[in-house]
């Protein structure tokens, strides 16, 4: 169970992160500077550490250990 939910959490991972060059040169062609992209990044970035921190409660058991 363990490994299928960090699959899933990975693939999801992936495919966010095979956009960000797409989004980010888009915001550098717009504004002609990569200061708001980096903002985003990292805006990004705390809203996922934040999820990890309020969404994350207890460790999956695995059933074999029980």
């Amino acid at each position: 169970m363990t490994a299928s939910v960090g699959s899933i959490q990975n693939f999801a991972s992936f495919i966010c992160a095979s956009f960000a060059p797409v989004v980010t040169g888009f915001i550098v062609d717009t504004t002609h500077s990569f200061q708001l992209a980096l903002v985003i990044c990292g805006c990004v970035t705390a809203l996922g550490a934040l999820a990890y921190i309020f969404l994350v409660r207890q460790p999956i058991s695995d059933p074999r250990n029980d």
